[in-house]
């Protein structure tokens, strides 16, 4: 049972990326909040070193929403726009 509640929620969150726009992994998420105009709404932390960060936008360009995952491992941070 636990295995299927783990399977139907990782298909979630993957065909949540997947109909998701990838804006790159070459801006860290201190370059949105100055240079792009956002504002830090809330952050995740996990256990594997994944940390996750949701942007808000305060102007009128761009996604309204923006979501940042931060890799420890490879110090590398990829944002992706609803």
């Amino acid at each position: 049972m636990k295995k299927l509640l783990g399977i139907t929620i990782l298909s979630f969150f993957w065909s949540g990326i997947a109909l998701s726009e990838f804006l790159g992994s070459d801006k860290t998420v201190d370059y949105y909040l100055d240079k792009e105009e956002y504002n830090l709404h809330s952050t995740n932390f996990s256990n594997e070193g994944i940390n996750i960060y949701h942007l808000t936008s305060r102007a009128s360009k761009g996604p309204d929403i923006i979501t940042c995952y931060y890799t420890i491992s490879n110090q590398k941070t990829y944002c992706y726009a609803p």
